[in-house]
């Protein structure tokens, strides 16, 4: 109890809360971690998961007043995460406002903000221009209309596999493009650098007959480079050990990690067979509604007889863990619990 008080203290730290705010906080933790330990009920099932987290922090966390910049981190993504006050609130933990820019034959390119967890990621990039920039822009432009070809993205000499590019607004009158960049990856990615480079800026788009429709934007290299730098809220799920795949074929889980934006499973088959994606994530809300997860991708390890596989998973919108009632793997159903 005493080591994981230690952590929370130092997490604190990377939040803009008041000094007296976070004693009060800390304070109010370790009370309220030890009494629900000491009265918690025991509970007995072959098929219940438990969420290893400190139930009392983090709802602290989303209901206590911060005095920083979660506000900022919450306006940036709300539009596509989510509105709702308790969304807002963990955006602002799990993300970070950021006013990074570099410019190059009158177009600049920033880095507005990025919210993430260990092993997904999503940035708030802005393209604006001057009046004296020429910039021509198609109407109805479709949101996948980012011509990745000429963008890559690098953390130092590793190039993420999972990560697309989709175009959230624009603005000729404001003389802007804004795009949401999101990326997922099977190794940890914070707290780490990453690069962003695109040449020549052109939009790609299929029309009504299907042929293939290109608009340069404007000429040039922009590269900006960013950290990884915000609080991970991924919990580490614990339990039964066997699941079952789509196909009725059971899995061994050895690792699993569940976050309001995602989730990555390690798992093993005995059979070296192409599962990859064999299993859907469903989450049961409290309410009652679920919101499925997306599949990325993953990857694949075999060794003698064994099929090691890593799935990585993303949600559309953010998801407070204590809003979440339980979660179906493939076709077995797991009851969260807090303890």
């Amino acid at each position: 109890m005493r080591s994981e008080f230690n952590e929370y203290k130092q997490e604190l730290q990377h939040l803009q809360y008041s000094s007296e705010q976070k004693k009060q906080l800390a304070t109010t933790s370790l009370h309220r971690a030890e009494f629900e330990r000491k009265h918690a009920p025991k509970r007995h099932s072959k098929r219940r998961m438990t969420v290893s987290i400190v139930a009392a922090i983090l709802v602290l966390i989303i209901t206590a007043g911060a005095v920083g910049s979660w506000k900022s981190v919450a306006e940036l993504f709300a539009p596509y995460f989510g509105t709702s006050k308790k969304q807002a609130e963990v955006m602002g933990v799990m993300g970070t406002a950021l006013d990074e820019s570099v410019t190059q034959n009158g177009v600049t390119l920033t880095a507005n903000g990025i919210i993430g967890d260990k092993y997904n990621a999503c940035m708030l990039y802005t393209l604006s221009w001057d009046k004296e920039t020429s910039v021509e822009l198609p109407d109805n432009l479709p949101a996948d209309a980012w011509d990745t070809s000429n963008t890559k993205l690098l953390f130092k000499d590793e190039t993420p596999k999972f990560w697309n590019a989709t175009i959230v607004q624009v603005s000729k009158e404001k003389r802007q493009i804004k795009f949401l960049l999101r990326l997922s990856s099977e190794h940890p990615i914070i707290p780490k650098e990453f690069t962003l480079h695109v040449r020549d800026i052109q939009l790609c788009w299929p029309d009504e007959t299907g042929e293939t429709q290109t608009h340069l934007v404007a000429k040039g290299n922009w590269e900006l480079t960013t950290k990884t730098d915000y609080s991970d809220l991924s919990c580490k799920l614990k339990g039964d050990k066997t699941f079952e795949l789509l196909d009725g074929h059971k899995a061994t889980l050895n690792e699993a990690y569940l976050s309001p934006l995602g989730a990555y499973f390690v798992w093993t088959v005995p059979e070296a067979s192409d599962y990859s994606h064999a299993f859907d994530i469903t989450i049961t809300k409290t309410d009652g509604t679920t919101v499925s997860m997306q599949y990325v991708g993953g990857t694949t390890a075999y060794q003698k007889k064994t099929a090691r596989y890593i799935s990585v998973f993303r949600s559309d919108t953010i998801l407070p863990l204590d809003d979440m009632e339980r979660v179906t793997v493939g076709k077995t159903t797991y009851t969260l619990s807090r303890d």
